[in-house]
């Protein structure tokens, strides 16, 4: 088996119990609908299987089926601080997608059904959404839309020969990065499933070449160039692959997770790159009885989240990293909702499956799922729908760094200035409680007033007036020590010198 170096991202994921799994916080109500009551959204709006979207400052935005009073489409948007509906469709018909967040907060989805068809983005900024396009000429439908930090979109458009990988951006520019056959009579491949846009503007997804049973996993730039990161057996004698599902997940780095079926039989979830591919999990082994056809979500950190069976029947939300696979959230845990505990769970009337869509992740690694709900103690008692956020559990390492810098370097006489700088940076993940000091072993140091935040800095400064004694010495050394909060930085030391020093250690080299 070929394994790829530097994909994993090693975290201690050891199950812990029925709670939540050691590494991560138990799950975060976000958002709950219910027949008679509701949570951060208004009371008798409905939503089913949905997928939500997350950015790295914890915002989820998430499509939502019917909002009351008009009872139209509509896209939620909150944190577990707060949330609410930002746009509501006008027309009866109109049909709203999966949404996607960036970081900026913009939110784009696609509508159907509707006069004015297309791609959509709620722009927080203005408090509004807009068309953004209808691209390319000719598409009459528009799936999977995505939207990264450069405000490009990434989306798959329907033409009546086929389909093709779309890239658009705020220039009003549309790119078909990859085509079916239907659509470019030079193109190999027969159908493209789901694609997944990153920052770099590449596209990534499954496709297939000549009929459903020869497939790729491929990445495709602007240009149309093409890489395959795996294929199946069909098409490599060598590849351990016979098939793979239909969604991927996709990060920065190029790397794609995907889940595989395998020739010898069973099946996995991988993460690939240019360089190879990197086995994460394999049905039968960590607990894992089965996997879901549910997209996997993939973070910079090449932390994987997905969906499956554990070996006791039950479905659960499960992270991997190339070293470790666990259950971050299982079908029956209890979690705290504003009705008091409730059940992950389908109720009776309902049956199925009680988490519905698929799940997402941010680069901090928090994970945001849908789920039924019922009473803890009946599961003939429901309590709605709710959107949940997991994070991983907080370490506090609080650490500070300092730079000292002395300007100028050398001095020639008695009452030359020597002016230093100490910076001060809060390079941990905790704010410290001022005040910021310096203990220098020769200078006195004035540092500002004031807390210091988390990767915040503060300049301190000090001066040092060159002596007759400092002259005969040929050099000043200076060790100092930055305290915050009762923490301490390494020692940072500056020795500025005469000209002499360096005469002296030139006329040495030179001999």
């Amino acid at each position: 088996m070929r394994k790829n170096t530097g994909i994993a991202l090693v975290l201690a994921l050891a199950c812990s119990g029925p709670g939540h799994a050691t590494g991560f916080e138990p799950p975060e109500l976000m958002m709950r609908s219910g027949a008679g009551s509701a949570y951060q959204i208004p009371v008798g709006s409905s939503w089913s299987s949905k997928t939500p979207s997350i950015n790295d400052n914890g915002q989820v935005a998430m499509s939502i089926n019917s909002v009351p009073p008009e009872f139209h489409a509509g896209v939620w948007l909150g944190t577990v601080e707060g949330g609410d509906i930002v746009d509501i469709a006008v027309g009866d018909g109109d049909l709203y997608s999966n949404v996607s967040i960036n970081n900026h907060g913009q939110i784009v989805w696609t509508r159907n059904e509707s006069s004015l068809d297309g791609i959509l983005m709620y722009d927080p900024v203005e408090d509004e959404t807009v068309h953004l396009t209808n691209a390319p000429l000719g598409a009459s439908g528009w799936t999977a839309v995505s939207i990264n930090d450069q405000e490009a979109l990434g989306y798959r458009a329907s033409f009546s020969g086929g389909r093709a990988w779309v890239s658009w951006d705020s220039d009003d520019d549309d790119v078909i990065h990859l085509a079916e056959t239907g659509v470019d009579s030079n193109s190999d491949y027969a159908f493209l499933f789901t694609p997944s846009l990153n920052n770099d503007r590449l596209i990534a997804g499954k496709a297939a070449i000549d009929s459903f049973s020869t497939n790729q996993i491929v990445t495709v730039d602007e240009q149309g160039n093409i890489d395959v990161l795996v294929e199946d057996d069909e098409l490599d004698p060598d590849s351990p692959f016979s098939d793979f599902n239909n969604s991927i997940g996709f990060n920065d780095h190029g790397q794609v997770a995907f889940v595989a079926q395998l020739a010898a039989g069973g099946s996995g979830l991988y993460v690939a790159d240019g360089n190879g591919w990197t086995q994460y999990a394999l049905v039968g082994e960590d607990g894992l009885d089965s996997l879901e056809a549910f997209a996997p979500a993939l973070n910079n950190d090449g932390l994987v989240a997905f969906r499956g069976f554990n070996d006791s029947g039950q479905r659960a939300i499960w992270v991997a990293d190339g070293e470790s696979v666990s259950a971050i959230v299982t079908e029956g845990d209890i979690v705290d909702t504003d009705l008091g505990p409730a059940r992950l769970e389908s109720p009776d009337d309902v049956g199925g499956p009680n988490f519905g869509g698929s799940v997402t992740i941010n680069n901090s690694g928090q994970v945001a799922f849908v789920s039924l709900l019922t009473d803890p103690d009946s599961s003939a008692s429901s309590r709605g729908r709710g959107l949940f956020l997991v994070s991983p559990e907080f370490t506090e390492d609080p650490a500070i760094s300092l730079e000292k810098t002395a300007d100028p370097m050398i001095y020639q006489e008695a009452g030359d200035i020597i002016s230093y700088t100490y910076v001060v940076t809060n390079t941990g993940n905790v704010d410290l409680d001022g005040p910021v000091t310096v203990d220098d072993d020769r200078e006195s140091v004035e540092c500002p007033s004031g807390d210091l935040e988390a990767g915040e800095s503060i300049t301190c400064h000090a001066e040092r007036t060159i002596s007759s004694d400092d002259v005969e010495a040929g050099s000043v050394t200076n060790t100092a020590i930055a305290t915050v909060d009762g923490i301490d930085s390494d020692p940072a030391i500056v020795t500025v010198s005469t000209p002499q020093i360096f005469d002296d250690r030139f006329e040495a080299d030179a001999d």
